[in-house]
């Protein structure tokens, strides 16, 4: 083994076999390779299918339904025709009779009224009445509600929250008085000073 020839031929014989397997694997790979392809084309080919039948089934239901509405079609058109002849042969009937017959005939007079129906003044009146007087009424305290101005001497206490110290009677201005303000200068006696 030690012979150098021998150790060539163990050499080319081990390259020969690397080689051997190298090649092996490359056409396994390839193998795989075109397998895996083949199984992707198989799939796509299957959705396709699938894809095609379920339009096919659509495209079946459609032409079912056409034919459905065509035979409507067809027995409405029938139908029409006939009721259109019927209709016609009826008022040729009807014209000739109403030609032989009265076109009409009085049952009973009509009564003219006493007095009218509506409108009913009274009621309308009074109804006008009691509204006004509720409304106003309502107005009238509604104006009151409002109202937040001081009036007596509980209204400052009660709104203001303090006690009242004093009143000021209302003046009695006389036209000759022009100015009310110097009136406790003229008349430091009266009640307003």
């Amino acid at each position: 083994q030690k012979h150098p020839q021998i150790r060539a031929a163990n050499a080319e014989l081990e390259a020969a076999i690397a080689n051997k397997k190298t090649q092996t694997q490359l056409v396994i790979d390839g193998i795989i390779k075109e397998y895996e392809m083949a199984v992707a084309t198989v799939k796509n080919l299957e959705g396709s299918l699938k894809s095609k039948k379920a339009e096919i089934q659509t495209l079946n239901k459609k032409e079912f339904e056409l034919k459905r509405l065509e035979r409507n079609i067809e027995v409405n058109s029938q139908l029409y025709n006939m009721f259109l002849t019927r209709f016609k042969e009826t008022n040729a009937s009807q014209d000739l009779q109403e030609l032989q017959s009265t076109v009409g005939r009085v049952v009973e007079p009509a009564l003219v009224p006493i007095a009218p129906f509506k409108p009913n003044k009274k009621i309308n009146v009074i109804m006008g009445l009691v509204l006004g007087f509720l409304f106003s009424t309502l107005f009238v305290f509604f104006i009151e509600f409002l109202d937040n101005t001081i009036k007596t001497s509980e209204d400052v206490e009660q709104k203001l929250g303090l006690p009242l110290l004093g009143i000021l009677p209302k003046m009695k201005i006389s036209k000759k008085d022009e100015n009310p303000y110097l009136m406790f200068l003229k008349k430091p006696q009266s009640q307003f000073a």
